[in-house]
């Protein structure tokens, strides 16, 4: 058993361990069973002694003979050999489609890195993690995104068929990332101190040990989380946005902002940008940030790991069916715009949108949040915790179903 499990230790990457554990010890429990018989046989004729010494004698050949195969052939690799998805699985950490572009990213060698991947040790997995959140990893990946969005990505459906209903008129128009930007960053890392102004919950769990939401390095980290979620919002979806009067200069403002998709608008993946396609690097490119987090606490980094490696939604969506729903990506409200109804509004508008199309309207959000899109007609359909030394967040997926 020892020398199975260094074998699937050896021959299979970390998450398959088990598996190829569990297949080894049934190939062997096959190959034994005619010896296992035979000394069934001989102990009902003979006795145990007999049986058992012969066991014993070719246990001890077969121990020799594989001490002599080690020493003459040295079998194990210095890493395993790793699937097509094993290596697309690796390059994701690094927010890049290629083993190639992740070695680049991590400034290391593709053997390296692959080794590194394939290592169990605690120390090879924060090398890892440290590796792809530097801040020259950051740069590194918005190079290859650059040189990967050189080609023209279009949407495939046209901003003209979802026009505002007549109700919101007034008050919502079609947005844009620039005209948005700022209304979603404040309203999910609540900067500012506007008076009943805060972070969202897992925002706020993962960010919190950088600072307070005004710390410039906290505000640097949001940007470089929804920048690049609102460039391919405003190309492949719709972003929609209630203005409002700025109570200081009296010019009309983004007040809410709401980021949705069509049936059909995600990638193949279930996601609004899959890792490494061409909206992807497009949307990177368009927002011109770079996942740099070298210069935060490790617990954010820690936190931000494992919600990239533990976050199942791109897989709840494609579960659901990403042609059967309309998908909110993001919804918020600037702290000083709040308790007005403005993302009632939007979602109402993306409901609208959902009901001439005979569509649900789908999305996610943490525990905090559920209350308020249950009164808007939405129920729960999965939850997940995340968790990372004792501290955790929960997300859940919910929808509202299109009413026949």
């Amino acid at each position: 058993m020892s020398a199975l499990t260094r074998y699937a230790v050896v021959f299979s990457y970390p998450n398959r361990i088990g598996t190829v554990s569990g297949v080894l010890v049934a190939a062997l429990s096959v190959l034994t069973l005619p010896l296992v018989l035979i000394m069934s046989i001989g102990i009902v004729f003979v006795g145990y002694v007999w049986p058992a010494a012969i066991s014993s004698a070719i246990g001890c050949v077969a121990c020799a003979l594989y001490v002599v195969y080690l020493k003459r052939e040295q079998p194990f690799p210095k890493r395993p050999t790793l699937l097509a998805k094993d290596e697309l699985d690796i390059a994701k950490n690094f927010a890049v489609a290629t083993i190639e572009d992740a070695a680049y990213v991590a400034d290391m060698t593709k053997d390296e890195l692959l080794a590194l991947s394939a290592s169990t040790k605690v120390e090879s997995m924060r090398r890892l993690s440290n590796a792809s959140m530097s801040d020259e990893a950051g740069m590194r990946m918005l190079k290859v995104a650059r040189r990967s969005s050189l080609c023209s990505v279009e949407s495939t459906f046209s901003q003209l068929d979802y026009p505002i209903p007549q109700f919101a008129e007034d008050k919502v128009v079609k947005g844009t990332m620039d005209t948005s930007a700022e209304c979603i960053y404040q309203a999910f890392n609540g900067h500012g101190n506007y008076p009943g102004g805060k972070s969202e919950p897992t925002i706020a769990w993962m960010m919190n040990c950088i600072g307070s939401p005004d710390h410039p390095s906290r505000i640097d980290a949001v940007t470089s989380v929804f920048k690049p979620m609102l460039a391919a919002s405003e190309n492949f979806g719709i972003i929609l946005e209630v203005k409002d009067q700025d109570p200081l200069t009296g010019e009309l403002v983004t007040a809410a902002s709401c980021a949705c998709y069509p049936p059909g608008e995600l990638e193949d993946s279930g996601g609004p940008m899959k890792v490494g396609s061409k909206r992807y690097y497009w949307a990177y490119s368009r927002a011109n940030v770079s996942l740099s987090f070298g210069d935060k606490p490790q617990e954010f980094i820690q936190k931000m790991a494992a919600f990239k490696q533990d976050s199942q939604w791109d897989e709840k969506r494609k579960d659901y069916g990403i042609d059967k729903m309309w998908y909110v990506a993001v919804l918020g409200t600037h702290a000083a715009y709040q308790k007005r109804g403005y993302g009632r509004l939007l979602l109402s508008i993306v409901s609208s949108f959902a009901n001439e199309t005979q569509h649900d309207c789908y999305l996610e959000c943490s525990e905090g949040n559920v209350p308020f899109y249950q009164s808007n007609g939405y129920e729960v359909q999965w939850n997940q915790t995340i968790s990372v030394e004792g501290s955790s967040t929960s997300i859940y997926g919910m929808a509202k179903k299109y009413q026949r």
